[in-house]
């Protein structure tokens, strides 16, 4: 497009056919790519889905019967509403899906719509389907890490982290993790972690095994530059506060107020 003054344009071609990631994303990677392709016909990995907007894609799991966790910036930015979500196809693969439902209806923290954008806090939503899909399915739990396993990764032993979304670079694949590196919980309700992850994955879980189920710790959000540091800082939101936000709208619609909300 035309240039409106005598400055000259900077930027960096990426050849994405090359297979190798250049500058930024590289940074993306904590050593090596150490991203697996999932089954997406088997547990946990079917309850990981495409989250479809009128523009682009993210991540999201099945919380409940009807309800899809995933990040609140996929479809809300500057405090508004610019890319409502459509369509959930739980276990994704190569242009068809395990199961699929229209959303009909989505909940974003009003906090994180009016907050300063600086911050990225408060980074998830929910998604409400007209199928419920987790009674086929089944779907996670949510919660916070317990002070035992709070202790145990300072330790160095910590239960395993799970990870898995549609990356841009393999967006027909659920590809992720099977041990992510724990850092910790910052006073943001960040969890700071070594995930390798991309554009696509915001809003998948990162979640562990909780018995004979698993439960979500974390809601991948973004990464933060750290020139001076060997890779930059990724960053999911943590469990707190998506509990937090589930139990005020629970608490809402105990009092009559609207249980799903639509912005």
């Amino acid at each position: 497009s035309p240039v409106e003054d005598d400055e000259p344009l900077s930027a960096r071609f990426y050849i994405s056919e090359l297979g190798t990631f250049f500058g930024m994303m590289e940074r993306s990677f904590f050593g090596e790519d150490e991203r697996v392709v999932m089954d997406v016909t088997l547990a946990p990995w079917n309850m990981i889905g495409l989250v479809e907007m009128t523009e682009g894609e993210c991540t999201g799991t099945l919380i409940g019967p009807s309800t899809v966790l995933t990040a609140a910036h996929c479809f809300a930015a500057d405090g508004e509403i610019v890319s409502p979500p459509v369509t959930f196809r739980a276990g994704y693969s190569e242009g068809s899906e395990v199961a699929s439902s229209e959303i009909m209806g989505f909940h974003v923290p009003a906090i994180y719509l009016t907050q300063d954008h600086s911050e990225d806090t408060f980074d998830y939503a929910f998604v409400y389907l007209s199928e419920p899909l987790g009674d086929r399915l089944g779907w996670m739990d949510v919660g916070p890490l317990t002070d035992a396993e709070l202790a145990a990764y300072s330790a160095g032993n910590g239960p395993d982290i799970l990870q898995a979304g549609y990356s841009f670079d393999e967006p027909e694949y659920l590809t992720g993790n099977l041990d992510c590196p724990f850092i910790e919980v910052t006073a943001q309700d960040f969890l700071s972690h070594q995930c390798d992850t991309l554009s696509g994955d915001s809003g998948s879980p990162l979640f562990i095994a909780d018995g004979n189920r698993f439960r979500i710790i974390g809601v991948e959000s973004h990464s933060e530059p750290q020139p001076n540091a060997e890779f930059d800082l990724n960053l999911a939101m943590y469990a707190a506060g998506v509990v937090a936000e589930l139990q005020r709208l629970a608490a809402e619609a105990g009092s009559g107020a609207p249980s799903r909300p639509l912005k």
